[in-house]
């Protein structure tokens, strides 16, 4: 039964050793006889101990590609906030016994896998021993043939900041903006999974800027505008500040200083203004709505991320450059003496600034007086953020030629905006940039 199973499966070199040995044993001459009978024993033993080297090389080449495999999903699943620092060896092990089963290897044995992990470098080490059978020279080997694998990677440090400008009009009322918040909620979980959510594994923040008529900036809005309007929304930003991101400082200039809510602004002034409450909600210059969802800064956390999502409501017209304007703010450096948080800087190689921008419809409100409406602004604005570089998504939802026109020219390529003409593109849409963001964060 050995004869028959080793034979078949011959090696080309043992195949010609065997028919080398036929040829000699053929032979009649004595002295080939007795150089046969001195060779073909060493040379048999060479070609079984081939054999074993070969055998042992394919149980460590195998162990070396599941050990690099294992590392890698412990790095990205770290990256991502999805696994602890306890719990890396018992995931390393696991991954690693997985790759390894079903390969037919003739191992003896095989080790588990001893991970370390340095914090001040992210790299993840691991190392592990096995031993092959010594199927032909159990005699030169009787423990078999042992083996030895180390590898390491090393954890990406990639941060990204990334502000989700997101329409909340009128038009989004009912699925779509049920639609709007499943795509937001899960961008979220991707980036920030919730197990892990405000424990400081993650170096991925997100803020949000739900924009209609106005963006309501909350509890900001003193900071930013020394007044306090009672609902706390702004306008555009205006004068030689207009499509600069400088901080508010210097005197209070934030009031309103006639009943629609159009002012001109002192050039010393910061241009930023609190909107005066109105009602009946109209085009341009005569009136707004200060809808309910405010902005949140950059944060990690992922629950407070979805508890906003969750009570976005939809009303009132579309003045889609100031939610570009406060999008930008909150991933501006300059604005951290109003956010902090704090924004990292333009140069750090080690942040990627995001910005995405979505909406349903036309931009058909803005209060600066002149020929500037909401188009042109924003226009203007999506140049000034990609000059920071900053990347930004653009995407449209169910949106016409024109809509769309401006969404093209406002992304940073061809490849970063998405057409979404129904609720499971805008989804998909979504899901594809956070998918895209990780991808980017952990081969860097």
């Amino acid at each position: 039964m050995f004869r028959h199973t080793f034979f078949a499966h011959q090696t080309p070199l043992m195949s010609g050793v065997c028919a080398t040995f036929r040829k000699f044993i053929k032979q009649d001459s004595g002295a080939i006889a007795i150089i046969a009978s001195i060779v073909m024993p060493v040379l048999l033993l060479f070609v079984a101990s081939m054999m074993d080297y070969t055998n042992a090389q394919r149980l460590r080449s195998a162990s070396a590609s599941s050990l690099d495999a294992a590392l890698l999903a412990a790095a990205s699943s770290f990256s991502a906030g999805q696994l602890e620092e306890a719990d890396i060896e018992t995931f390393v092990n696991d991954y690693f016994t997985a790759n390894m089963l079903g390969k037919n290897l003739n191992a003896d044995s095989i080790g588990t896998v001893s991970t370390s992990f340095d914090d001040d470098t992210g790299r993840i080490s691991g190392s592990v021993h096995a031993t092959a059978n010594a199927l032909f020279t159990h005699i030169l080997n009787p423990d078999g043939v042992e083996i030895g694998v180390d590898a390491d990677v090393t954890v990406s440090r990639l941060n990204i900041e990334l502000a989700l400008v997101l329409d909340v009009t009128g038009s989004m009322r009912g699925s779509k903006l049920r639609a709007l918040q499943e795509a937001a909620n899960e961008l979220v979980d991707i980036l920030i999974p919730q197990a892990n959510s405000a424990v400081g594994l993650n170096e991925v923040r997100i803020s949000l800027v739900p924009y209609s008529d106005l963006v309501n900036v909350g509890s900001y809005e003193s900071n930013i505008t020394g007044y306090s309007s009672g609902e706390s929304c702004v306008y555009e930003r205006r004068g030689g500040l207009a499509f600069r991101d400088t901080a508010p400082v210097g005197p209070a200039r934030g009031a309103p200083e006639d009943d629609n809510g159009v002012a001109d602004y002192p050039p010393n002034g910061n241009g930023l203004r609190s909107a005066k409450p109105r009602s009946n909600p109209r085009r341009n210059f005569s009136g707004y709505i200060c809808n309910n969802p405010e902005i949140v800064p950059l944060t990690a956390d992922s629950r407070q991320l979805s508890t906003q999502i969750n009570n976005f409501t939809a009303a009132g017209w579309t003045a889609g450059h100031i939610g570009i304007q406060w999008g930008w703010y909150t991933l501006s450096p300059q604005f951290n003496t109003v956010w902090q948080p704090n924004a990292a800087a333009y140069e750090d190689e080690e942040t990627l600034k995001v910005m995405v921008v979505m909406t349903d419809g036309a931009f058909n409100t803005w209060y600066r007086p002149g020929r500037h409406d909401s188009f042109d602004q924003g226009e203007r604005l999506c140049d000034e953020i990609r000059d920071d570089g900053i990347q930004v998504y653009a995407v449209g939802f169910m949106t016409g030629s024109t809509e769309e026109n401006f969404l093209r020219d406002c992304a940073s390529s061809a490849g970063h905006y998405i057409d979404a003409a129904s609720r499971s593109d805008l989804i998909d849409g979504f899901r594809n940039i956070a998918q895209q963001l990780q991808s980017i964060r952990l081969a860097s």
